[in-house]
């Protein structure tokens, strides 16, 4: 079997995918151990309660050095300004490595919080360097690849925890930047050798994007107006409360367990090192599968009812096993379940705004938040509430979490449309086209009308589905083996089974995804498919796209509606 089938990822995206990840993977390895030894290191010559002030100046360095980013990013390339986010963590880690032991002592908080920045910048500009490389629905399944990456680098950084040749923990800064640079010649190699997708950029008009000043502040207003961007600023800023208190919970557990920062140091490294061997293999060979079966909104979905029964165990039963989990989520499920959905947000945003959309995000979203968060916590300690006692509150701000994510997934949804509408150039003029593209009059549309009225309607809508499409949902034959004619009737019940799960507020769901399947253009059915992904049920996205890439290969799609 060939890797890319392994992987779970189309052929013609895997050799883009393996270079991205290599760069990842150093880059993950140096960030992750910069990260942790800092993080042993403030633990215990200061103390779990020095988190939430780190994370305070964190969030205000940030408010500074994400617009730098911005207006660097007017100037340079992605592939310039990957290489210069790189330079930057690697200088960061070298000098705090060369920084005598007792200036480095009383400046641990500082540091910590100018690493946290220096990373958030790497991770921010490599959202929207990514992107460039696929299309929408290669995304789903490429992205969920490259980010494997990431448990594995953080099993090296655990390696060189357990295991390193220096006489002090801070030396580890010096492989850390090393890692850097390895990362920065793989992003110059594949820089160089890569060439980027046939993704369709669409620009103020539709048209290709210009640099000029009325586009500018189309792009702000788009970033100011869109749903897709208002939700998720809401789930981010919700998201890095939550990730504050179970990081600041589990940490209080961490402290707690082990009195020295070398016995600390050494836990954190062997849980780096067993817990992300088994999530890189997870991630590796079934996280691009999890997400094309399930879809990424439900994947998004699962990582935020996981942190609250992280919180859960944490307040019930506070200890080792517990904090293993916490960690697990915190981090590690983190970048399997919710760090390819937040690239893919971004992916489905208009070209010409997405790195405003994404400066905003991370620029003043995150810090904000980050603020907030560390003064919230700071606050309960003055009025009694240490860090052992945050996971009742943490249970609250992940109830929440879950109610965001909900949202987030609507206005994920709704934004993977509209891009597909603005493709096609339908623009508003719709009405007219819904009657015209499915030729055969079907009394299952009045049905369908009928059951999205009811009251119970997400709860009776599958069985319905099954009673009015049997043929569709469980084929007598399969779909290669189906003559023009019935594959042509099948892809029809498919535009009407769309039609009964569509969401609210996309009342031309049907003709959008007929005009894409008639016009053929591989960046409007993989769009029209991640549509399709998002919404059906998971056993019966797989029947879809089956359907679809049988109709297109027999052109079976250009004779729909003549």
């Amino acid at each position: 079997m060939r890797l890319w089938r392994l992987a779970g990822i189309e052929a013609g995206s895997w050799s883009r995918a393996v270079a991205l990840w290599l760069v990842l993977l150093a880059v993950t390895a140096s960030g992750e151990l910069g990260a942790e030894t800092l993080r042993a290191l403030l633990l215990n010559r200061a103390g779990s309660d020095a988190l939430p002030p780190a994370f305070a100046l964190e969030a205000l360095v940030k408010l500074a050095a994400i617009p730098a980013y911005y207006a660097l990013s007017r100037r340079y390339s992605n592939r310039t300004l990957m290489a210069v986010t790189i330079v930057t963590y690697m200088a960061v880690t070298f000098l705090v490595a060369v920084a005598p032991s007792a200036l480095l002592e009383r400046w641990l908080v500082p540091a910590y919080a100018l690493e946290a920045v220096a990373q958030n910048l790497l991770v921010l500009h490599w959202g929207v360097y990514l992107v460039d490389f696929f299309t929408v629905r290669e995304s789903t399944s490429s992205f969920a690849f490259i980010y494997s990456a990431q448990p594995l680098g953080a099993l090296v950084a655990g390696g060189l925890l357990i295991w390193h040749p220096f006489g002090r923990l801070a030396d580890l800064f010096y492989a850390a930047a090393l890692l850097s640079t390895v990362g920065l010649v793989l992003a110059f190699r594949a820089g160089r050798r890569l060439s980027e997708s046939p993704r369709v950029l669409v620009g103020t008009q539709g048209t290709e994007t210009t640099s000029d000043g009325s586009e500018r502040d189309a792009a702000w207003r788009y970033v100011v107006k869109a749903p897709v961007v208002r939700a998720m600023a809401v789930a981010t800023g919700m998201m890095v409360l939550t990730r504050a208190l179970l990081q600041v919970s589990g940490s209080h557990v961490l402290e707690a367990e082990f009195v020295t920062e070398g016995s600390m140091g050494e836990f954190l490294g062997r849980y780096k090192v067993w817990t992300n061997l088994l999530v890189f293999a997870v991630q590796a060979v079934g996280a691009a599968r999890l997400m094309r079966r399930f879809s990424a909104t439900r994947v998004n979905l699962s990582y935020s009812a996981l942190t609250l029964v992280a919180f859960g165990a944490l307040a019930v039963l506070p200890g080792t096993g517990t904090l293993v989990f916490a960690q697990l989520v915190h981090q590690e499920l983190k970048a399997i379940l919710k760090t390819p959905f937040s690239a893919l947000i971004y992916g489905v945003m208009a070209d010409y705004a997405r790195a405003p959309a994404r400066m905003a995000v991370f620029g003043v979203v995150i810090p904000v938040a980050g603020v907030l968060s560390g003064l919230l916590m700071m606050g309960l300690r003055h009025f009694g509430v240490p860090a052992s006692d945050l996971a009742p509150a943490g249970l609250i701000a992940a109830v929440l979490f879950v109610l965001v994510t909900v949202w987030q997934n609507r206005a994920y949804q709704g934004a993977l449309v509209d891009l597909l509408c603005e493709k096609l150039g339908f623009g508003e003029a719709l009405g007219g086209r819904t009657s015209t593209l499915l030729r055969i009059p079907d009394a299952r549309v009045f049905e369908i009308r009928k059951v999205r009225k009811r009251p119970d309607y997400l709860l009776v809508r599958t069985s319905w589905a099954r009673r009015l499409f049997p043929d569709l949902l469980s084929p007598d034959v399969p779909v290669a083996s189906m003559t023009d004619p019935v594959l042509l009737a099948r892809l029809e019940e498919l535009l009407l089974l769309l039609e009964l799960y569509r969401p609210p507020g996309t009342p031309y769901l049907k003709p959008l995804m007929a005009g894409a399947l008639q016009d053929g253009r591989i960046d409007l059915l993989d769009n029209a498919l991640e549509v399709a992904a998002s919404i059906l049920p998971p056993g019966l996205v797989s029947q879809a796209s089956e359907l679809v890439e049988e109709g297109l290969r027999r052109k079976a799609v250009e004779r729909m509606g003549s």
